[in-house]
């Protein structure tokens, strides 16, 4: 594979032909074990980043910019798939103002059970 660019994140990426030519020569009896192992990393990490989270909305509620800097995060689009997303659909936190998602005012806060 010939990287994009000179990026790290180029770099790493593999086009979906490449992972179809893998696909297609792979020897027959190989086993796709390893991909269930990935998985369950990926939900561990995940898992691991909501717990975070979580301890961060502990006290008081607070943005997501603020959640941002207590966990020593820059990169917003990460922090709300990684971080925001999940807890959200897990049911355990939520907005203080779930009508306006956009608010300045905007912050985060436990559920409460």
């Amino acid at each position: 594979m010939r990287p994009c660019c000179a990026s790290w994140l180029c770099r790493t990426k593999r086009s979906q032909h490449d992972l179809e030519l893998e696909l297609r020569n792979r020897p027959v009896g190989v086993s796709f074990s390893g991909l269930a192992a990935a998985t369950d990393q990926v939900s561990d990490q995940v898992s691991d980043q909501v717990k975070a989270l979580l301890k961060c909305l502990a006290k008081q509620p607070l943005t997501a910019l603020a959640c941002m800097k207590k966990l020593g995060l820059n990169h917003r689009p990460t922090f709300r798939k990684n971080y925001l997303q999940p807890a959200m659909e897990a049911g355990l936190i939520e907005r203080t103002l779930p009508d306006k998602p956009n608010s300045s005012r905007q912050q985060y806060r436990l559920v409460r059970r």
